[in-house]
């Protein structure tokens, strides 16, 4: 084997010196950059999917607008639930007048008070058992006014239908429903 020359040594010990501070950057510089960046990135992808969803949510306006318009429906939503048990009880005996439907009983038992509340409100169940008299089509009126036309949020839970005997256009109907209450926190 031969030995290596003056300049050959330089050759080597130059590339060796070239190589290792090569190494220290990767190490002490490149990696620990390249780990910020990656978390960099994450942020930015994360920014990014909210401003998403925050333009998805606000439909195209401005987001002063959107708010306000979220706030509206709110309140909108808010007076669905009503606060307490007289004013349904008044409302489902309103509403059975105007259909021209007898109420025989109206018995609501104890709220349940439900786990999930929105956003300011808690929010409670009102089991009531309702006995109605009136003819086929005044029911269905009233049961379907009750689902659609109702001005707080009511739910069917029982439904049953007799009639009084042969060619009688009188109807009893039995219902269980609940309804929905909001109070504020």
């Amino acid at each position: 084997m031969k030995e290596l020359t003056k300049e050959q040594k330089k050759i080597i010990y130059i590339a060796l010196i070239i190589a290792g501070f090569i190494l220290a950057f990767v190490v002490f510089v490149y990696a620990p950059q390249s780990k910020r960046l990656a978390a960099i990135r994450m942020q930015l992808n994360a920014a990014e999917a909210q401003i998403a969803e925050i333009s998805r949510i606000t439909e195209g306006k401005d987001l002063n607008q959107a708010v306000k318009d979220l706030s509206s429906k709110l309140t909108a939503a808010s007076k669905t639930l009503p606060p307490d048990e007289e004013s349904i009880i008044a409302s489902l005996t309103e509403a059975a007048k105007k259909s021209k439907v007898q109420i025989n009983t109206l018995d609501p038992d104890d709220k349940i008070k439900l786990a999930q509340g929105v956003a300011g409100y808690d929010l409670s169940e009102l089991p009531i058992k309702l006995s109605l008299s009136g003819e086929y089509r005044a029911i269905g009126e009233y049961i379907d006014g009750l689902l659609n036309d109702f001005p707080n949020l009511v739910r069917v839970k029982q439904l049953s239908i007799q009639g009084k005997g042969e060619g009688r256009p009188i109807l009893d109907a039995n219902l269980q429903i609940s309804v929905y209450l909001a109070h504020g926190k």
